[in-house]
């Protein structure tokens, strides 16, 4: 047994570097302003809104996506709220002589917008032009000059010398900002502070180490004391599999199913592969979300056991005592 006990512990440490070396040559946990992507498609994928239409890739003339049915689309995604609304939280990407088959313009010299919008409360949004994109911008298109342009994709054949820049974040609203800042450490806060008393003196939004708030494994996750969770069941636990109906609410799991019945059935949360057993193959599913946080396109709140609004190392470093468990349906 203690040989066994050793080789898991080897084997997590072996592991947890192998993902911190990933972690720390990978792009890095993204911001919310740096998580805006964009491309020139065929047509935008789920989650990604339609800025601009262009007749080809290359030497193009445009359109706005309601006005042109041009084949390609510059497509954005990766920020929650996004749109290509020229109103409320909203710049414009470029400016055009009509809303199909136009020359545009980074002067605004042309009356008719296209926009990159953010609906969350408190987002901001700024486009700009150069032959660099700054930092935490991302390039959406080329265009041949200030007015009377033709446009290219940014990284196609013939992109031009001019690059059309943006940045868009997300912050203030429920969906972001109160699942990022509002996390404080370990709740799903989606409204409300933690308040002083209980751990976040300095009203940074960050728990204080070692308060309630400070959660280091699975079974603390929603505790009773916590008055950002409303739903009464966030401390019962249906299915007695040892994670409260709060829990597995927030992990997207099933509360009623303590064992996977099949490979469709999410329902105990270690068991991420759902083959009913927590294995060192649960634990590498977490590679491709490793580092991400919320408003990272590449969060996936399903591996945040912590809660705390990221997928670290500390999510992984939870599994050490359930990695080998089984479960079995009542």
């Amino acid at each position: 047994m203690r040989r066994a006990a050793a080789f898991t512990a080897l084997l997590l440490a072996v592991l947890a570097g192998a993902l911190c070396g990933y972690w720390a040559s990978s792009t890095g946990s993204a911001s919310p302003s740096t998580s805006l992507t964009c491309g020139v498609k065929a047509s935008c994928g789920a989650g990604e809104v339609a800025v601009l239409r262009m007749s080809s890739a290359s030497n193009a003339h445009a359109g706005t996506p309601g006005g042109s049915s041009y084949g390609n689309a510059v497509c954005c995604g990766g920020v929650a709220g996004l749109g290509n609304s020229c109103s409320g939280t909203y710049d414009t990407v470029v400016t055009l002589s009509a809303a199909d088959n136009a020359h545009a313009a980074s002067d605004g010299g042309y009356s008719t917008q296209a926009c990159l919008s953010e609906s969350n409360q408190n987002g901001v949004v700024d486009c700009t032009y150069g032959a660099i994109c700054p930092t935490d911008y991302v390039c959406l298109a080329t265009i041949s000059g200030s007015t009377n342009a033709h446009v290219a994709a940014c990284d196609g054949t013939w992109p031009y010398p001019t690059k059309v820049c943006c940045q868009a974040s997300c912050v203030g609203d429920v969906e972001c900002d109160c699942m990022s800042d509002a996390f404080e450490g370990g709740h799903a806060c989606l409204n409300a502070a933690v308040p002083d008393a209980l751990g976040n003196a300095d009203g940074d939004k960050i728990a204080v180490l070692g308060s309630q708030y400070d959660f280091k494994n699975f079974g603390e996750m929603f505790a009773s004391t916590d008055p950002c969770v409303a739903n009464p069941g966030a401390t019962s636990d249906t299915d007695g599999d040892a994670f409260s109906d709060g829990a597995e609410s927030f992990l997207g799991t099933d509360p009623v199913g303590a064992c996977p019945d099949g490979p469709s059935d999410d329902a105990w949360p270690p068991d991420i592969d759902r083959d009913t057993r927590v294995s060192i193959l649960d634990v590498l599913l977490f590679k491709p979300v490793m580092s991400s946080a919320v408003c990272d396109a590449r969060y996936n709140r399903r591996f945040d056991f912590t809660g705390d609004g990221n997928v670290s190392i500390l999510d992984v470093l939870l599994y050490k005592p359930v990695l080998g468990a089984s479960c079995t349906n009542p």
